[in-house]
This record gives C-alpha cells, structure tokens and sequence, in this order.
C-alpha cells in the first residue's frame, strides 16, 4: 500500500484559487477584466497565439523531416538491394567456378583447372572490392 501524500494547505489554497480564476475566465470577458487589467490580457493572449503558431511552425517542420527520413529509408533500401544483387551475383560465380574446378580436378585436367582456379580468383577479388567499397575496409591491394 503507497503512503498517502497530502500537499500543504497553501497548495490546496492555490489550486483552488486557480479553478475560480479559470472559471471566471471562461465564463465572460468581464471577468478577464476585472482579473487584469486589459492590456496584459491582450498582450497574455497575444503571446500565447504567437506561441500556438511557433508549435504549429515546429510541428510542420517536424512533418516535413520525417517525410524526408522515409524518402531517405526509401532510397536506402533500394540502394541495399542493389549492392546485395550485385555481391551475390559475384559469390554465385565464385560458387559455380568452384564447382566446376572440382570436376577438373576429378578428371586430372590441370589447364581446366588454372582455368577456373584463375576466374575463382577474379570473381573472388570483384566480390572483395564490393564489400571493401560499401564498407571502406581495407583487405589489401585488390587486383580485378
């Protein structure tokens, strides 16, 4: 069970005088009147609309930032499924040479071999220079 909290008598005075005041406010203009003098009510209500303005300046600045963000994210994500295309293309060649430096292998055929060994290479070194690119990584000198 939380221990009850009782605020201290002026407080409770406050609030109280608080509500009256907004009560009168609302209820009619006389009572703004007789609770300021009119110029201050003027100049009060006048700071509170260039206020409201300000926040509804902010917030349209703040709409136009984040239609920018997902225009951005936007961008982003395709630029994403490029890259990812294109380094997948470059390890698929390199999984297809392997496979195929494999069979030269089975067979005994060396010339097939240095062959595909030599485009295992290339491919390899264009996938490399992909991710060093996107990443700015250095993996040593990298030859296409």
């Amino acid at each position: 069970m939380k221990p009850t909290i009782n605020p201290p008598n002026d407080l409770h005075k406050i609030r109280n005088k608080a509500e009256e005041i907004v009560k009168k406010l609302s209820s009619t203009k006389n009572a703004l009147r007789s609770w300021m003098p009119e110029a201050d009510a003027l100049k009060l209500i006048h700071e509170l609309q260039v206020h409201q303005i300000e926040l509804e300046l902010q917030n349209e600045e703040l709409v136009l930032a984040n239609e920018q963000i997902e225009k951005l994210n936007s961008e982003k994500d395709r630029l994403i499924s490029v890259i990812v295309n294109d380094i997948e293309s470059s390890f698929n060649s390199v999984v297809g040479y392997s496979e195929l430096l494999v069979k030269q292998a089975r067979d005994n055929d060396l010339e097939g071999l240095e062959k595909y060994a030599g485009l295992v290479h290339q491919s390899s070194l264009k996938a490399m220079k992909l991710i060093k690119n996107l990443t700015d990584r250095d993996f040593g000198e990298l030859k296409p």
